[in-house]
């Protein structure tokens, strides 16, 4: 998923999806994390310098966000 808009993002997400912005990888851009319900892992999705967001796969070893308190 290639995103240049976060506007889009949000508008396509689905029934009992949520969105978080966040800096993930602490690189100073808005990063976004896609919660799909209990039945699905988070979807990651990294913004790079041209502020296109792509989707972190899940079997790239995680996106290691810390503890989480």
């Amino acid at each position: 998923m290639a995103l240049s808009n976060p506007a889009d993002l949000a508008s396509r997400l689905h029934k009992g999806q949520r969105l978080m912005a966040l800096d993930a990888n602490h690189d100073g851009r808005t990063d976004f994390l896609i919660f799909q319900g209990a039945e699905r892992a988070p979807l990651l999705l990294l913004a790079n310098a041209e502020g296109v967001l792509s989707e972190v796969p899940a079997d790239a070893g995680g996106f290691g966000l810390g503890n989480i308190a």
